[in-house]
């Protein structure tokens, strides 16, 4: 992979939670891409949408913009949202613009996974 690119990949570990998998820059000029293939997920039956960050090697301020974005809108419908992985370059990003905290995160996919999983039997 060039280091001015980005790989996106989609999962559906289970029929309620869609993965979608970032690597490499996401930036102004690729966060079209990544938005591209969030939208239906956010719109979509899915009751969780989870952003794998983890081979992420630097997350621009639009990027950022754009993952909030995405966070309030699955909020807003009832759903939820978050970010796997914790990059340094994802934390310093979150943090630079004040908006550490403002998204769920997990270490893992499978966490992310257990966690919603957990959620939803509990209801």
């Amino acid at each position: 992979m060039r280091p001015d690119t980005i790989d996106l990949s989609l999962d559906h570990p289970t029929q309620d939670v869609a993965v979608v998998t970032a690597a490499g820059v996401v930036d102004a000029a690729t966060v079209g891409r990544l938005d591209d293939l969030l939208a239906p997920r956010l719109s979509c039956a899915v009751t969780m949408v989870a952003l794998d960050v983890s081979r992420v090697h630097f997350l621009g301020i639009s990027a950022v913009e754009n993952i909030l974005a995405a966070s309030r809108r699955m909020h807003a419908r009832g759903g939820r949202f978050c970010l796997v992985g914790n990059p340094h370059c994802v934390e310093r990003a979150l943090r630079a613009a004040n908006f550490a905290g403002q998204v769920e995160r997990f270490s893992t996919v499978d966490e992310a996974v257990a966690s919603h999983t957990d959620l939803v039997a509990s209801r």
